[in-house]
């Protein structure tokens, strides 16, 4: 079986899940093919070039499961996804070829985590680009931590520091 491909043809971001409603809620999105997400390089509108959710003190759960990420663009985290607080969970989930560029202090190519606890399983991290730090995955302080097992995370290319992961 295919899957379904979104194409964002460069004008907006792909999705932006805003959870600042009074109701618990749970997300989960599979069997898709996230392309072509871009984001402003400045603003409110500079992060998560294929998915963004909007900052929560919740810790929202969010499941990404068999699902591809390729040629998202933001201008100052995740190229393809950022997340703050949330539960994230990425299952059979590849982030190949994304960037971020242009922004303030530009982080995570493929993944943005602040306030997050990150679950990796059986994905691919690879081939995407940061212009500061964290070129697959960039996690910052506090309240952070991340699993990942199964997985591979190669390739992947900052300017700075963290090819693979930065933490801090």
């Amino acid at each position: 079986a295919s899957r379904l491909t979104i194409d964002a043809n460069e004008a907006s971001r792909v999705f932006h899940i805003d959870d600042n409603g009074p109701d618990d809620r749970a997300y989960s999105i599979s069997g898709l093919t996230i392309t072509g997400g871009k984001t402003a390089t400045s603003g409110e509108q500079d992060s998560g070039g294929g998915l963004y959710l909007e900052p929560s003190f919740d810790r929202v759960p969010l499941t990404l499961a068999n699902i591809v990420f390729t040629g998202n663009q933001a201008g100052r985290q995740g190229g393809a996804i950022s997340v703050s607080g949330a539960n994230l969970t990425l299952v059979n989930a590849h982030l190949v070829g994304n960037s971020v560029a242009g922004g303030f202090q530009p982080k995570g190519g493929g993944l943005y985590a602040d306030r997050t606890t990150l679950l990796v399983e059986r994905s691919r991290i690879v081939d995407n680009d940061a212009e500061l730090v964290g070129g697959g995955i960039a996690m910052a302080s506090p309240g952070i931590s991340a699993t990942i097992s199964g997985s591979l995370v190669p390739g992947n290319t900052p300017t700075l520091s963290g090819a693979g992961m930065n933490v801090g």
